[in-house]
């Protein structure tokens, strides 16, 4: 058999089958990351978050590892590996209304408001709901 024998079925269907199984180990990671979240391991968790997205990036599962990989450096106290984090999301997905509220959040406990009014801004403009603009109504009084 030559490579010119081999049908189009079986050339597509290789990547396939390596996609759903990367599929299925990041969801794994990310499942263990949750317990661990729940448990409050944190460390645990940003652990298994940081697999999760590295399996499967550019992916929903890529986007909560990333959310509660930032949770997790929150609760920890970690507020500049959780700004990193998300912002990292941000930058394989920048269309999450809902990250940008939260790093909004963290950059308002760190007290980079102008910061976190441009982060409120853009989740407004991508989701202009009224959590959202309540948000950035607080940034603005802040």
């Amino acid at each position: 058999m030559s490579i010119f024998d081999v049908s189009a079925s079986t050339l597509f269907s290789a990547p396939l089958a390596q996609t759903a199984r990367l599929d299925t180990l990041a969801t794994r990671a990310l499942n263990s990351g949750l317990e661990a979240y729940v448990a409050k391991n944190y460390e645990e968790a940003i652990s298994n978050f940081k697999r999760a997205a590295g399996l499967y990036p550019k992916s929903d599962i890529a986007n909560n590892a990333f959310e509660y990989m930032a949770r997790s450096y929150t609760q920890l106290g970690d507020r500049s590996a959780a700004i990193k984090t998300y912002q990292q999301s941000l930058r394989q997905d920048p269309n999450q209304s809902g990250i940008y509220l939260a790093l909004g959040n963290v950059l308002v406990m760190e007290d980079r408001l102008d910061e976190a009014v441009t982060a409120y801004e853009k989740a407004v403009s991508l989701d202009p709901s009224a959590v959202n603009r309540y948000s950035l109504g607080q940034g603005y009084l802040s």
